[in-house]
């Protein structure tokens, strides 16, 4: 099994530091929180830009 980078292990499993929801004009919701990869993050976002 591959190892994970420690940055990216949750101290608390189940828990959402800096819990937030994205509420785009489409009606869609994302919830991301503190542990979001922010390239895959800016991924999802300009999709669902294109698609609007």
């Amino acid at each position: 099994m591959p190892s994970v980078p420690e940055e990216l292990i949750r101290p608390h499993p189940g828990a959402r530091p800096g819990a937030i929801d994205i509420d785009l004009p489409s009606g869609v919701r994302l919830s991301v929180d503190s542990y979001v990869n922010e390239k895959a993050l800016a991924r999802v976002l300009r999709a669902f830009r294109h698609v609007s």
